[in-house]
């Protein structure tokens, strides 16, 4: 593949995967709202971190550990969990988005970690394609597979912040009471989210003992 090529796949299929409507995408904006686009911003860079283990573990651990229904079933199960935290966290809150007590601490980085690693997504996706895909950088050396890494991720992270930051745009215009119900709105995407990865938790559960 030329250098070119290389370069528009990966800014590509990180916009790609970045425009895909998922927990992420949720607590980017959620955290935008409450906090500043910075701290969205966070959330959006945090992948970049959070996936290193998820490919080690996908290329040398995945035919005995993470593609077991038993080990995804877990991750689902506790995803479901930590984001049913989060979402009774932004549906239950009564400050208004950006004044909210100089105490409380966004903790954006440590959400858009455990997000990532409590989701099956990442396992199976970098078992896949997004493996077969850093291989093919291989022919360039480890400075190659760094280049798409990086670009990969400036596209995902690119595509997150800009929708966080057209929302805030939006919401900035909203009286605050309007505000507080769009962050309430959120929480139930979160909400959503959560039942999403407790269904997928029951479907490998059952497809174990089925």
């Amino acid at each position: 593949m030329s250098v070119s090529a290389s370069v528009l796949s990966a800014v590509l299929m990180g916009l790609g995967m970045g425009m895909t409507p998922g927990p992420t995408s949720a607590l980017v904006i959620s955290q935008t709202l409450r906090f500043g686009l910075w701290e969205g911003a966070i959330v959006a860079l945090a992948p970049a971190l959070a996936d290193l283990p998820i490919v080690f573990i996908a290329a040398f651990l995945l035919p005995g550990v993470a593609s077991q229904p038993a080990v995804l079933a877990i991750l689902a199960g506790a995803g479901a969990l930590f984001l049913g935290k989060l979402a009774w966290e932004a549906i239950s809150a009564t400050e208004i988005p950006g004044a909210l007590p100089a105490d409380e601490r966004p903790r954006s980085f440590t959400k858009g970690l455990i997000t990532n690693w409590l989701n099956p997504a990442p396992y199976l996706f970098w078992g896949t394609v997004g493996l077969a895909l850093l291989a093919r950088q291989g022919s360039s050396g480890v400075s190659g597979i760094i280049v798409w890494w990086v670009l990969f991720y400036a596209g995902f992270a690119t595509a997150k912040v800009g929708l966080a930051a057209g929302i805030k745009w939006g919401a900035d215009r909203l009286p605050p009471s309007r505000l507080l119900w769009v962050q309430r709105a959120l929480g139930l995407a979160l909400v959503y989210f959560s039942a999403a990865l407790a269904w997928d938790a029951f479907v490998r559960v059952g497809a174990i003992y089925g």
